[in-house]
């Protein structure tokens, strides 16, 4: 479902913070790849030796390994815990109340400015959610509304280098969309019962110029290997802040034309849809706003991701091409990772489905 929210956004230059991203996968072209190399695959390999590179990976040893459970609730909290090399939780998780609060105070335009979002490192203790409060909430049952613990992701496009939502728009568009829902279905889960995961503020980014610390580093790479199992897992809610900029900027990017955004919504749509289903009494995929001149994905002339009711899988090729029209910050590399990781999650997807069946 979408909800159409009454502040526009505008739009900087198209900008995803540390969306550079490395996949230590060979790939060689089909004809004659025994006698030349695949120069597209030497790309990635370069990336991925640059250690200042960061984004989705995936390495050669995990490749083919399910590191989360796409289909169960109890497997959430292990995309939040640190692994063997992380000092601190690779992903913090926002209460949704303290950020309907923040909204709030920010519409009253005072000082707007200071209610935007946190750095990490600058988050208050009530804006937390502790993982143990989340891990105990989390519970087996299929249905809904059986747990008491609920954890949503924000899909949205960052407006300068520096910070995605300097101005509060996206603070004041996600309330609104919330608010907007609530009134809709009145079963939906307490605002304190809900963790978000907003990347500026959930993971260790820059901060004013300053480089991520080794250990924050270690954090931040571990929470975005999980971040796109969390995007197509089953049982998150995913908010898609979809408005479409208006503003005279130099580069007004939607989001619909932006890479690594539509690889999040298109994962997203492997599981989940935007209306309520047999398992949940509400829907687990939201958009702030219906797509402009929205068209069916199977079209060749399809430029923007429309509004779905249904669940959405395509093959490889289909997804490449959608791809091409999109842009992404190291162009044809980040490209070629998305569509590899969407095919990894799509098969994961299909092979359960045809167990069930």
């Amino acid at each position: 479902m979408y909800f159409k929210t009454s502040k526009m956004l505008s739009a900087d230059a198209d900008v995803r913070a540390d969306s550079d991203v490395h996949l230590n996968v060979s790939r060689t072209s089909d004809d004659n790849s025994s006698k030349q190399p695949n120069v597209q695959s030497q790309k990635i390999r370069a990336a991925l030796d640059d250690e200042e590179q960061d984004g989705y990976t995936i390495s050669e040893e995990d490749k083919d390994e399910v590191k989360i459970d796409l289909f169960t609730r109890g497997a959430l909290p292990h995309a939040l815990m640190p692994d063997m090399e992380a000092h601190a939780q690779p992903i913090v998780l926002l209460r949704l109340s303290w950020i309907l609060d923040r909204a709030e105070q920010a519409a009253s335009g005072a000082d707007i400015a200071r209610f935007t979002w946190p750095h990490r490192k600058d988050l208050a203790r009530d804006a937390i959610m502790p993982i143990e409060e989340f891990i105990s909430g989390c519970r087996e049952e299929p249905g809904e509304e059986t747990a008491r613990r609920h954890l949503m992701l924000v899909c949205h496009p960052w407006y300068t280098k520096e910070h995605p939502d300097p101005a509060c728009d996206q603070l004041l568009e996600l309330a609104e969309c919330i608010n907007a829902l609530r009134r809709k279905y009145e079963n939906l889960p307490p605002a304190e019962s809900i963790g978000v995961i907003f990347d500026y503020s959930s993971l260790y980014q820059h901060q004013d110029g300053i480089k991520r610390t080794v250990e924050e580093k270690v954090c931040f790479k571990q929470g975005l290997r999980s971040m796109n199992w969390l995007f197509a897992h089953q049982f998150t809610i995913v908010v898609v802040l979809s408005s479409h900029p208006i503003s005279l900027c130099h580069n007004p990017l939607p989001l619909f034309d932006r890479g690594w955004p539509y690889f999040e919504i298109m994962i997203s749509h492997l599981l989940k849809t935007t209306e309520p289903t047999a398992t949940s009494s509400w829907p687990k995929i939201i958009y702030s706003t219906a797509p402009p001149q929205a068209q069916p994905i199977d079209c060749d002339n399809s430029d923007v991701l429309p509004y779905f009711a249904g669940t959405i899988s395509i093959d490889r090729a289909t997804f490449e091409a959608r791809l091409g029209r999109r842009r992404f910050t190291n162009g044809r590399v980040d490209a070629d990772i998305a569509a590899v990781l969407y095919e990894r999650m799509r098969n994961i997807v299909s092979e359960r489905r045809a167990r069930v069946e």
